[in-house]
């Protein structure tokens, strides 16, 4: 019986996408990490503990099926999560 009104009640949720199920604040430490900051600047930046941090990466990993921030970058990047850097990042002039 009860294996029954499990299976209705998850009939009835919608199956979310791997960044639907982010929550704002992970969106914002994904931007942040894509952007390069390392956990401290981000923990300032957000005003969190570094510990909190870190939390919120090892959830979005997880969510993401990411395994390291590089890999998170580039997801983030590809499923519109952050904007691409400009050409010319990092000082470069592009001539």
């Amino acid at each position: 019986m009860r294996h029954l009104r499990e299976r209705a009640a998850s009939a009835g949720r919608k199956k979310l996408s791997p960044v639907d199920r982010l929550t704002p604040r992970e969106r914002e430490v994904v931007a942040a990490v894509a952007a390069g900051e390392s956990n401290r600047e981000v923990a300032q930046r957000l005003s969190l503990a570094e510990d909190t941090v870190k939390h919120h990466i090892s959830n979005v990993f997880d969510k993401l099926g990411v395994s390291n921030r590089a890999e998170l970058a580039a997801y983030a990047t590809s499923h519109g999560l952050v904007q691409p850097p400009p050409p010319g990042k990092n000082g470069e002039t592009g001539r």
